[in-house]
């Protein structure tokens, strides 16, 4: 191992996981927080993975099965960070159809990987740098990836829409931004900057380092997802218009649910839900 940069990737994944690991402990245990934490071990893989792929082996085989590895750890990700928008999208109902129908998808591309050929062929080494040999179906690879990512995205669009809570429509910004940061970073890094510097080292860092944003703010919302309840539209309005102040709170008094009589009474500006 010739580079320092490597062992920071692996460093960074450990961070990754242990983040995810304390999240997912003290996160209401739902699907989404199920999820969540499979998206982190997802992406852990990933980096190490992809880390390996860039390691000066002396045997070139050595980093073509990793690369192949990567391409696996990348779909995995990918898959997941997809459902878990999905879920956190969906208090009700899950939408078992969406699911399978990503699961499927990567299931196709996850085999994909590991066929000699498709996605990936393997190394040529010319004078002092080793080549890439792509596949015909890379380029389909990462669009899918491209699509997961924004069917996600639309689906937390369209909770976003919906939502009558302020503090809940905060969260899916922070939500949408910790996934459209990484994805674009992640993007460059191991698709258009290749083509200018070559398979630099340094380029493994690119993913993990834009990964931190997704955990953080993803984390940081499924940890306040249990602040929310789902109401019927109709319930709502119901809700909203008895003319007392109504304050629904958990046990540790933390504030889940208001209607708007009681913040005329209380003259309270902000979001009182997740207050205490």
């Amino acid at each position: 191992m010739k580079s320092p940069y490597p062992l920071i990737c692996i460093l960074v994944s450990l961070i990754h996981l242990c983040i995810g690991a304390s999240v997912f402990l003290k996160a209401p245990r739902n699907r989404t927080n199920q999820t969540f934490f499979l998206a982190i071990v997802g992406l852990a893989l990933w980096m190490l993975l992809n880390t390996g792929s860039v390691i000066y082996w002396r045997q070139i085989d050595t980093r073509t099965i990793f690369t192949r590895l990567a391409y696996g750890g990348g779909i995995f990700a990918t898959g997941t960070i997809a459902v878990f928008c999905i879920l956190f999208s969906s208090r009700v109902s899950v939408p078992r159809k969406s699911i399978v129908f990503i699961s499927l998808i990567c299931a196709l591309f996850l085999v994909l990987a590991f066929i000699p050929g498709a996605i990936f062929r393997g190394y040529r080494i010319e004078g002092s740098n080793i080549v890439e040999l792509h596949g015909p179906f890379r380029i389909p690879f990462y669009v899918t990836e491209a699509v997961l990512f924004a069917y996600g995205l639309w689906r937390l669009w369209k909770r976003y829409e919906t939502s009558p809570f302020v503090e809940e429509r905060y969260q899916i910004k922070l939500l949408s931004t910790g996934i459209v940061i990484p994805f674009f970073i992640t993007l460059c890094g191991l698709v258009v900057l290749p083509y200018f510097i070559g398979r630099s080292p340094l380029l493994s860092c690119i993913g993990p380092m834009s990964t931190f944003g997704f955990i953080l703010l993803a984390g940081y919302a499924t940890l306040r997802q249990g602040y929310f309840l789902d109401f019927d539209l109709a319930l709502e309005c119901v809700f909203n218009s008895i003319s007392g102040g109504i304050c629904v709170t958990q046990t540790d008094g933390r504030i889940i649910r208001y209607n708007t009589k009681l913040v005329e009474i209380l003259e309270y500006e902000g979001e009182p839900a997740g207050r205490e």
